[in-house]
């Protein structure tokens, strides 16, 4: 199978060795190794995704040739109506063939179905990806600095566009 497919409480696994895999390729020029490990560690275990996932967030992964290459996060965000993009990472290696596009529109479609009015998400001040968010109508709404323990921070844009 080449394509998107939701994921359930069985791809929990398998969202966390994706995020294993990508994080350190896509993350090693903004943020130390430690936060990345950190970050993995409080995020992507599976106590944690299966948490993420009892909270109302759904997953889809992205397959080429039956093979695991990228996945998204995304769910309603409590009381608006404002459908939050929590995560969308790809592999290296495909980046740049339109699958990133794909995996936006998969979350695109799957928030309006919801009624929601708006796309939100947060990105690294210092993410390659911001161009992308801004070329497909995302805007940077605000700043955030959000500590998330162990002596860590995320220093982040707020981006959105309208559905």
């Amino acid at each position: 199978m080449t394509g998107i497919k939701a994921a359930t409480f069985n791809d929990v696994q398998l969202l966390g060795a994706l995020a294993h895999q990508i994080w350190p390729k896509v993350y090693d020029y903004m943020i130390s190794e430690e936060q990345i490990n950190y970050m993995l560690t409080l995020i992507y275990s599976e106590d944690a995704l299966l948490k993420q996932i009892q909270n109302g967030q759904r997953f889809a992964i992205y397959y080429d040739n039956d093979i695991p290459f990228g996945f998204t996060g995304f769910g309603m965000e409590p009381n608006e109506p404002v459908f939050k993009l929590h995560k969308l990472y790809l592999d290296p290696s495909l980046q740049g063939k339109g699958i990133g596009l794909l995996l936006l529109d998969y979350v695109i479609a799957a928030a309006k179905a919801t009624g929601a009015n708006t796309l939100r998400l947060n990105v690294n001040k210092h993410n390659k990806t911001i161009s992308f968010y801004k070329k497909y109508g995302f805007e940077i709404t605000k700043e955030v600095f959000i500590d998330i323990g162990g002596g860590f921070v995320m220093d982040d844009y707020v981006m959105e566009r309208e559905l």
